[in-house]
């Protein structure tokens, strides 16, 4: 990557035209650079290399995206499983002083490839995954955005080179579908949720196990499966509200919805071709529950346990996690917590660093002592972004990091890592 971006070829408030017609232009003029859009407080970047897509991306949480593409991945690539993604989180989701010259996310592909954790091939699958889901939201965006096209913001050796305009045709096809399902479903980013009745079938009890407030995206990484497979699934459920959709979690609902608006986007740019890979997968897919993570589990719920020294955020936390699947135990005393661990035996921890007499950073070392937590994901909560607390965390054992104030949605989130 080239250091400075300050060098614009093109600023653009007037719109004339939409989003998706302002890449292709760009790529016919087969530059390379980055188109920087916003729109709707969401910042799209699109690296170009001689009119190819190097890599894509945007400003909503990048690296819960990468970690749903790698858990996807990690079924052909085991050495992918949880503890590395999390390692490779830990690492480089630190905010970059200007990200359109250091994309993070990128660089973690980058390494991972360089390292040989995976080879230039799965990279390449890697980054056009995310770049359809990019693309996705992208394709059906407005003319209500502002532009800049960055001549110095380059990938000068991309790992990839995706031609736009057959990558534009899958995720055509792709969104065709899903307005299928208009209006029961306008996002990918929706979240399930299953109640389980006295008579529920086996399969609906199996059912209910997963949809925990996780999106259609999510549950896609979890069952390592087309997201539109799983609403093909579910959409009887759906119709007949066993199932209740819910709004996306903050920040996914800044991303466009489908609409007959959007619709109409779709029909009025770009290429009309369809493409056959998106349809024939969905056909050919079945979606099996009997090898899900947890199904041949005994307990009821999972065991969280949070440490703060205050009452406000525990209760905040145990109201985000409220429900049948979490039993979520709170601790203020810092010094009473270890036993406390060490009693309930919880399958994650929620670990707050600044704390009186003993502070996160010691209390996690203390627990990682002991044989029974060693795998125990431990996730620190604290107001410090900076690298030098990431490696503090680190080097006492911490499996994750989490910055205040967070969100219902950070909250989930953590839950899906590690708990699904």
């Amino acid at each position: 990557m080239n250091q400075s971006s300050s060098s614009s070829l093109v600023t653009n408030t007037d719109n004339n035209i939409y989003p998706i017609e302002v890449l292709t232009q760009l790529s016919e003029q087969q530059l390379s650079g980055c188109l920087e859009l916003t729109a709707n407080s969401v910042v799209y970047y699109f690296y170009l290399y001689r009119g190819v897509i190097a890599y894509a991306t945007n400003s909503i949480k990048p690296f819960e995206r990468l970690e749903r593409h790698l858990r996807r991945l990690s079924h052909q690539i085991p050495n992918l499983k949880g503890d590395f993604r999390n390692s490779v989180s830990l690492v480089f989701d630190v905010e970059a002083e200007n990200y359109v010259d250091n994309p993070t996310d990128y660089k973690a592909i980058s390494w991972m490839a360089t390292a040989g954790h995976i080879t230039k091939e799965q990279a390449n699958i890697l980054i056009i995954s995310l770049a359809e889901e990019i693309l996705d939201s992208y394709l059906i965006l407005s003319k209500n955005y502002q532009y800049q096209y960055l001549k110095n913001a380059q990938i000068k050796e991309p790992l990839a080179k995706l031609d736009i305009i057959n990558l534009i045709q899958k995720c055509q096809t792709r969104l065709k579908l899903w307005h299928s399902f208009l209006p029961q479903i306008s996002s990918a980013y929706q979240r399930p949720y299953f109640f389980t009745k006295p008579d529920a079938s086996a399969e609906q009890k199996k059912i209910a196990k997963i949809l925990k407030g996780f999106s259609f995206r999510q549950l896609a990484a979890i069952l390592n499966q087309n997201e539109l497979v799983i609403v093909q699934k579910f959409y009887a459920l759906i119709i007949n509200k066993t199932i209740v959709i819910r709004a996306p979690q903050s920040p996914f609902d800044l991303l466009p919805t489908y609409s007959a608006e959007t619709a109409k986007i779709l029909e009025s740019t770009v290429s009309q071709a369809t493409n056959t890979e998106v349809k024939a997968e969905t056909k050919s897919s079945e979606l099996n529950f009997d090898d899900l993570p947890g199904q041949k589990e005994t307990k009821k719920q999972w065991k969280i346990v949070c440490i703060d020294d205050s009452p406000s955020i525990l209760k905040e936390i145990g109201r985000f996690l409220e429900g049948d699947e979490f039993s979520v135990f709170p601790i203020t005393e810092p010094l009473k917590a270890l036993m406390k661990i060490i009693r309930i035996k919880p399958d994650l921890i929620l670990l707050d660093v600044g704390m009186p007499n003993i502070d996160g950073y010691k209390l996690c070392s203390l627990v990682r002592k002991y044989s029974a937590f060693q795998s125990t994901p431990i996730v620190m909560v604290t107001g410090n972004k900076g690298i030098i607390d990431r490696a503090k965390a680190r080097l006492v054992g911490a499996t994750d990091y989490m910055t205040k104030p967070f969100t219902q949605s950070d909250l989930l989130n953590i839950v899906f890592k590690y708990l699904s």
